[in-house]
């Protein structure tokens, strides 16, 4: 299966599960403490990595975050039905 996992937290240590997932297919991105595989936003991620047109995105978490990612995913190219989206908070 082709995957990637970007998940977006302030601190390292509230990065649960990440030992369900192949190291290579996850990707935590950290705004507080820099001590994840990235330091910033998921949104920093994906500006600085853009995501193939024909990826289909799977978006949890807050209504910001989701509505932030999907407009920078619609400028990258992506297709909004390529777009999925469950708001959590």
């Amino acid at each position: 299966m082709n995957y990637k996992v970007l998940h977006g937290i302030r601190l390292a240590g509230e990065a649960y599960e990440k030992q369900d997932y192949d190291r290579n297919r996850h990707v935590v991105c950290t705004s507080g403490d820099g001590k994840g595989d990235f330091k910033g936003r998921v949104t920093d991620y994906i500006k600085q990595y853009p995501v193939p047109v024909d990826t289909h995105c799977y978006l949890c978490g807050n209504f910001n975050m989701i509505h932030e990612v999907f407009d920078l995913l619609e400028q990258q190219g992506l297709p909004p039905e390529n777009v999925h989206a469950e708001v959590y908070f």
